[in-house]
């Protein structure tokens, strides 16, 4: 009996660096998209920034960011059990803003996702345990001028 052995052949180059390309931009594609937090640093709270604890006080887990956010029911706390959700968890806040070329130094947060339901208006300033009928309560945040703030109660 005879054996034949056949080599396999070898991809060529251009196979090669398609290869090496495509598996390249798979990492970067799943890089920018799976952020899972919106947190713009990390164990602080930063000028410039709208910020949340878990508990009263500004303690427990801490949410922070510099943007405005319509779904925290996708966010977490960091600091905090992993599966302690930004949204309907929150009892303190924090704007921690400066001032914006647009104005936008005030913070609405809403009860609801998509910047819709009930809202209250948190000035810049220090740390606020929100009021116990806001426990719990806040979907959604967003950046706002003075102006907007005035047509919401306020802390």
């Amino acid at each position: 009996m005879t054996q034949v052995i056949r080599a396999v052949p070898m991809p060529s180059r251009r196979t090669a660096v398609a290869v090496l390309a495509a598996a390249l931009l798979g990492l970067a594609a799943l890089m920018t998209t799976s952020a899972g937090s919106a947190s713009a640093a990390t164990g602080s709270c930063n000028s410039g920034e709208f910020c949340m604890w878990y508990l009263t006080g500004g303690t427990g887990g801490l949410y922070e960011f510099s943007g405005s956010d319509s779904n925290l029911n996708d966010d977490h706390f960091e600091n905090a059990d992993e599966s302690a959700i930004v949204g309907n968890n929150t009892e303190s806040v924090r704007n921690f803003g400066h001032s914006d070329p647009n104005g936008l130094v005030d913070v609405v947060v809403y009860d609801s996702a998509g910047y819709s339901g009930a809202g209250l208006c948190v000035k810049q300033g220090g740390v606020k345990t929100l009021p116990t009928s806001w426990f719990n309560r806040i979907e959604s945040y967003k950046w706002v001028t003075a102006a907007t703030c005035g047509r919401y109660a306020s802390i």
